[in-house]
């Protein structure tokens, strides 16, 4: 993922929970974060990369097993708990 998709993620993401939950205008908010409203909309509407599908349904994972063993799970135990139990044979 290139550094301006991710720059803009999180602006993103916060202008579209505030026009779902608030309804917000899009056009203030992106004037507001200096955003362009085609930037935003192609944002929305973008085709997710099947890598970040998969990184999010591994960062889904991570929260999981963090919250189940009380967060004492270093990376290791982590990457070897998340092997074990999610094996897609």
């Amino acid at each position: 993922m290139r550094l301006g998709k991710l720059r803009y993620e999180s602006k993103y993401l916060a202008m579209r929970h505030f026009h779902e939950t608030k309804k917000w205008s899009i056009e203030w908010m992106c004037g507001q974060l200096g955003i362009s409203r085609a930037a935003y909309y192609k944002w929305l509407h973008r085709e997710i990369p099947e890598q970040e599908l998969e990184n999010i349904k591994l960062a889904e994972l991570i929260k999981e097993y963090d919250e189940r063993f009380s967060h004492i799970l270093g990376y290791r135990r982590m990457t070897s708990w998340i092997n074990h139990f999610n094996r897609t044979n």
